[in-house]
């Protein structure tokens, strides 16, 4: 948490779990099919939560998998990419909504 926040007291260099391709911010094993939804639940249930929101795969628009376990909200926003806009809106007691726009 230190190194994350820039404070003093944490490593000097990122946790490799935070740069491995391997490691949750780079794999790209849930971003295309087919997703492994039973080592998505074990994934979920280890970190004590219902659902994980992915990205660094390009989807054609905001996708689920996995009974809504996993959102992949990587549409290519930018516009080198040129995606759709879409966003994916987490709002507490709700199910998540993707809300579309225009360019």
């Amino acid at each position: 948490r230190c190194w994350l926040d820039g404070q003093s007291g944490g490593p000097q260099n990122p946790p490799a779990s935070l740069t491995s391709e391997e490691g949750p911010v780079w794999t790209r094993a849930v971003g295309i099919d087919p997703v492994d939804c039973a080592a998505v639940a074990a994934s979920l249930r280890a970190m004590g939560v219902s659902r994980m929101v992915v990205g660094h795969t390009v989807q054609p628009a905001i996708t689920s998998a996995c009974d809504g376990s996993v959102w992949r909200i990587d549409v290519g926003l930018s516009k080198h990419y040129g995606g759709p806009i879409e966003v994916l809106e987490v709002t507490p007691g709700a199910a998540p909504r993707v809300l579309r726009g225009t360019r």
